[in-house]
């Protein structure tokens, strides 16, 4: 057994300074990626293999962008290089960076970055991955948020150490003071064991520097991070959102989930008082694509990438509904380039182009 990620103390942490984390919408000096690797949530050899032809591909299409950084673990570099290289296009700016890391979920596993508008300086929040609440073997990336910002590869980051355990992909903010979160994948005895949502709310609040937190409901246990809200719900700007619509055939309990999101959005304001307007975008049917479903599969557009002038968005194999919500994203994001990437291991893993990927705000 590695190094799980430490327990946050009970006591109650100091106030971190006036930071916060920065919209995605806004400019990055780069992208975080990460090869995967066995042992981890991956499930067998041939499983890996797909998986990290997924990832290069999603590395190779954010760099025509902006540049990307992919963490491989030293023995498995230059299978990273192989891949990333294995195109005719000179425009690629992927580097491959040698470190201890096994899961390709790095919005998760990684530091969550944050930015000073007094100072200019950016620092970084450690969520003490525990990965997922325990639920997938824990090897070296409990502490790899922690390595990474010791490296000074990003200069020097304060780090903010966060009083509750949580995941990058639980986290979802308009740079305007809101936040959207959902209460399966925080407020949760996997996590942190003992703590209210009142608690838990206030310690969001102080390590992102948000004045207000939008809960929606998740669904505890359905799959591996008892609902991200970075696959459900996303701000498209502030003051508007996209909500994943599940299929008819989808568990009935993510059917309730999806009516009673409707209900809370439609009735909440954000930080600065604002009414949220509400889009929807379906979902494919999994029963259509390659090698049909299989249990905890993510099938998300909500969870696309925004990067420098672009959107890196997931195309699954279902034509319609993968046509329809390229021409949706267009819509919302019209002053950017759309570039969709096929991915079908990654959903079976559980994830997306989202969280296999983090931003690195200028």
């Amino acid at each position: 057994m590695g190094d799980a990620g430490e327990s946050p103390s009970s006591h109650n942490p100091p106030p971190s300074p006036q930071y916060f984390q920065p919209a995605e919408h806004l400019p990055h000096s780069h992208t975080l990626t990460a090869f995967p690797n066995l042992p981890g949530c991956y499930q067998d050899a041939a499983s890996t293999s797909a998986a990290r032809r997924e990832v290069a591909a999603i590395a190779t299409a954010i760099s025509h962008f902006e540049p990307v950084w992919l963490y491989a673990h030293p023995a498995h570099a230059r299978i990273a290089r192989a891949l990333v290289n294995d195109n005719d296009n000179q425009d690629v700016d992927v580097v491959v960076k040698e470190a201890e890391v096994d899961n390709l979920w790095i919005r998760d596993l990684g530091p969550v970055f944050l930015h000073s508008p007094r100072t200019g300086k950016t620092a970084a929040v450690d969520f003490n991955f525990n990965y997922w609440g325990h639920k997938a073997e824990e090897t070296v990336d409990g502490a790899f948020a922690r390595r990474v910002l010791a490296s000074r590869e990003f200069g020097h980051v304060e780090t903010v150490q966060a009083g509750i355990v949580s995941e990058g992909g639980a986290l979802e903010v308009d740079g305007e003071g809101t936040l959207m979160v959902t209460d399966t994948s925080i407020v949760n005895e996997n996590r942190n064991p003992g703590m209210g949502k009142r608690e838990i709310e206030a310690e969001l609040k102080r390590v992102l520097g948000v004045r207000k937190v939008i809960w929606l409901k998740g669904v505890e246990g359905l799959e591996s991070t008892d609902w991200h809200v970075d696959a459900w719900c996303r701000f498209v700007r502030p003051g508007k959102v996209l909500l994943s619509k599940p299929p008819l055939n989808a568990h009935k309990e993510i059917r309730a989930i999806f009516e009673d999101a409707l209900r809370v959005l439609a009735q909440e304001t954000d930080a600065k008082g604002r009414r949220l307007e509400v889009v929807v975008v379906d979902e494919p049917d999994q029963e259509k694509l390659a090698g049909g479903t299989v249990e905890g599969m993510v099938t998300s557009y909500v969870n696309y990438l925004l990067v420098n002038g672009g959107v890196v968005m997931a195309k699954f194999g279902d034509e319609e509904p993968d046509e329809k919500a390229l021409a949706l994203i267009k819509e919302l994001f019209p002053e950017r380039k759309v570039v969709q990437v096929y991915i079908n291991e990654l959903p079976r893993l559980g994830g997306g182009i989202h969280c296999a990927t983090q931003h690195v705000p200028v």
